[in-house]
């Protein structure tokens, strides 16, 4: 998308650009009163308007309605209404004199033919909900369903109603946690079993199932257990308040917040300068998770798709702990909103008023005269900048900072296309949407280009059918389409181009592997100007997606000559046919070492465990011969073994049998010199010897058990070693698998479904 003009570089005067693409990652704009914050909003919304972005802007002072005060011809008459009379008196000048030198200086300072484009191309509309004196919104549209693409979205959908219930409290007067607080889960649950069957609940229906829900649980606890009778009743009651009240009858009537409605037209401004605090924040909550609903039905994309805009974002968007309804989905478009290309730009005065978390995640910056002196620390800090560059701001002049770049710049902001005069009541909104600059006559229809046809050319024999609108460009089609997209044209009209659908049934049949796997092959050639090339989205469209007609004004491209006649198609039904029966495989893993094959749709991770389940059984069985073999030598050795230790036994007893008789022969020796009866020293000694050689052969034994069992040890951790060499190599087959392509007959290639497809290539909004 083109840069657009934000002003002029202070110092050198050159013009100071901004992508607005660079927007999809968000910005914020920080002033004091009186620093030209609103000028510079104003200024960049004109910029994007005119640039063909989609604008939802959230007015909480009244300040940006100058956006529809944009006088092309510069005529006092045009600037004599809006001028206060009782201050010019005290000034000495007439409203007429006044009006005329404002003309002259608006006409001396506005760019004469970009205020032109703005009268014929931009659109303001304005909205007054809560009033009658303008635009009224109906807020019962937000009880009704979604749409089946978002109620299918479970989180969206969750999201969607939680937001509703705590829209609806907040107008009550309570600010209530969507979590804990019992009355919310209440609520929610109605209505979420009301959009379960696609019921379109009214306030009235709401409040009679609050006191007699049409459930007998919440969770696991009776509905009475859960909210009892009598605070269900005093819940009822409350909400009732808000339905007998006289002034909630306009909150009843007018447009339904439809976000693929409004965004037709290129700025539609909400109005709640009139609105009580919980009634804004209301319509606010409600506004907001409609835009985040819309979101989620959208298609990835790096381009500005519609940008929402929020002035005065104070309280709507506070720090930790504060956590009003708005904040989540303002947080949620923040984190999400820019994969699907929708951009949020808010405005506030005072840096501390928004959550820290949300300033982190906007990428462009404008900072203008800040008051407070740890409000300049505050900034200083967050950009890595000195402190001392805020002291060269003046009133329209910002440092800004592009998004991706660290760099700083001083921008004064240029002159607005509106007038800016200040806020509007709600009984100058009426007599501004009477005036003529905000609702431009609209310009005749221009008759299609030469390559656009009004109607499909027709094709006999051959089927036609159109690809939902609704779809097209949504996440479930993963954006296939979205390199294709062009922006909303002027007419309203979708723009159609011509695709060929075709519908193969494939059968891959390896009679040798026994691989067999049924696939339908599901393309779209698209776009037909490059032909059948072998250029194709692998698209499964569903059954709902394709449409018999299309409702919606439209145009069509016009066939490519190569392919406007039904033998044409024919031809390129077979060329469909020959490219897939020549090029589409399939792999099927293959270990030929271990002889098996992988079945349809096995994962190598599947296949490599039949395999390991395979080698074990062969390292299983040859382990089990082997043991055979070395349990003859197992068998000896225990044998051998148990013999060894009898005879270890019995000379241990013999050795400690003569120890015991050489210790009573000592003594008895010895007992001999007190009483007369000498034994024989040589007799002693004899017997000394035969304890000794006892004992010998007692260790011998024990010898030669301790060789027996090391020999068993030995033969172990053989047959182990030999155990480990056959994993080894066994486990060398794993290494063995392949991925080995199953080709196809041309017999086992079916045409089931060859179809025009006519593809909306323009975007809704």
């Amino acid at each position: 998308m083109t840069s657009v003009t934000l002003g002029t570089r202070v110092g050198s005067q050159e013009p100071a650009l901004l992508r607005p693409d660079d927007l999809v990652t968000h910005g914020l704009i920080l002033g004091m009163t009186g620093s030209g914050k609103t000028g510079l909003g104003i200024g960049l919304l004109e910029e994007l308007a005119l640039a063909g972005v989609p604008l939802i802007v959230v007015d909480l002072k009244g300040d940006l309605t100058n956006l529809a005060m944009v006088f092309p011809e510069h005529r006092p008459e045009d600037y004599l209404p809006w001028l206060d009379e009782a201050a010019l008196g005290r000034q000495g000048q007439t409203p007429e004199q006044a009006a005329q030198a404002l003309a002259s200086q608006r006409a001396a300072e506005c760019d004469q033919a970009r205020t032109r484009q703005w009268r014929e191309k931009v659109q303001v509309r304005i909205y007054t909900p809560g009033s009658d004196l303008g635009r009224p919104v109906s807020v019962l549209g937000s009880l009704a369903p979604p749409s089946p693409e978002l109620a299918q979205d479970t989180a969206a959908r969750a999201d969607l109603i939680t937001g509703t219930v705590l829209g609806l409290l907040s107008l009550a007067g309570k600010q209530a946690d969507p979590l804990q607080d019992p009355e919310v889960i209440l609520l929610s649950q109605i209505v979420d079993s009301a959009w379960a069957q696609n019921e379109a609940l009214s306030l009235e229906a709401l409040i009679t199932r609050v006191v007699d829900p049409p459930f007998p649980r919440v969770g696991v606890f009776p509905v009475d257990t859960f909210l009892p009778p009598d605070k269900r009743l005093v819940l009822a009651r409350q909400l009732n308040g808000i339905l007998a009240s006289p002034s909630f009858a306009p909150w009843t009537r007018g447009a339904d917040l439809d976000l693929s409605e409004l965004l037709k037209t290129p700025v539609s401004l909400f109005y709640l300068a009139h609105l009580t605090e919980p009634e804004r924040m209301f319509f606010l909550t409600l506004l907001l998770q409609r835009v985040v609903a819309w979101t989620r039905s959208l298609g990835g994309s790096s381009s500005l798709r519609a940008l929402l805009y929020i002035d005065e974002v104070a309280g709507y968007l506070p720090p930790y702990p504060f956590n009003p309804p708005t904040k989540k989905s303002v947080m949620t478009l923040l984190k999400q909103a820019r994969g699907v290309g929708v951009g949020t730009l808010l405005a506030t005065q005072n840096p501390a008023d928004v959550d820290y978390k949300a300033m982190s995640n906007t990428g462009s910056w404008w900072i203008g005269k800040l008051q407070a002196s740890q409000d300049r620390d505050r900034v200083a800090e967050g950009l890595g900048c000195a402190r001392e560059q805020f002291d060269q701001l003046e009133k329209r002049v910002f440092l800004y900072k592009p998004a991706g770049s660290e760099q700083l710049e001083l921008v004064r902001t240029r002159t607005t296309l509106a007038w800016l005069r200040g806020p509007l009541t709600l009984p100058e909104l009426r007599k501004l949407d009477a005036a003529p600059a905000v609702s431009p006559a609209p310009a005749p229809p221009k008759p299609p280009p030469a390559d656009e046809l009004s109607a499909p050319p027709p094709l006999k024999g051959l089927e036609s059918l159109v690809l939902d609108p609704r779809v097209v460009f949504s996440a479930r089609l993963e954006g296939r389409f979205e390199p294709f997209a062009e922006p909303h044209r002027e007419d309203g009209k979708l723009k159609l181009c011509p695709a060929l659908y075709a519908q193969l049934a494939v059968r891959f049949d390896e009679e040798k592997t026994g691989y067999l796997h049924d696939h339908v092959e599901s393309r779209v050639y698209f776009p037909l100007s490059r032909g059948l090339r072998g250029e194709f989205l692998p698209l499964a469209l569903q059954d709902e997606d394709l449409l018999p007609r299309l409702e919606e004004p439209a145009v069509y491209t016009p066939l490519p000559p190569e392919l406007d006649e039904v033998k044409e198609w024919q031809a390129a039904s077979k060329a469909i046919q020959d490219d897939i029966y020549r090029n589409l495989t399939r792999s099927q893993w293959v270990n030929p070492k271990l002889k098996l094959y992988g079945q349809a749709e096995e994962s190598r991770e599947a296949f490599q465990e039949r395999c390991q389940r395979a080698v074990e059984e062969k390292i299983a069985a040859r382990s089990d011969q082997l043991r055979q073999r070395y349990q003859r030598q197992a068998d000896q050795l225990a044998e051998r073994i148990r013999a060894q230790s009898s005879k270890l036994a019995q000379r241990q007893s013999e050795a400690a049998s003569r120890r015991t008789e050489g210790i009573l022969n000592v003594g008895e020796a010895v007992l001999g010199f007190f009483t007369g009866r000498r034994r024989s020293v040589r007799g002693l000694v004899s017997g000394s010897r035969t304890t000794q050689n006892a004992e010998l052969r007692a260790k011998e034994a024990a010898d030669d058990l301790d060789a027996l069992q090391e020999k068993a040890e030995q033969l172990a951790l053989e047959l182990q070693d030999q155990i480990d060499r056959i994993r080894t190599e066994e486990e060398r087959a794993l290494d063995a698998t392949e991925a080995r392509p199953v080709r196809l007959d041309k017999k086992d290639v079916q045409m089931a479904r060859l179809c025009l497809l006519w593809i909306p290539v323009t975007r809704r909004v």
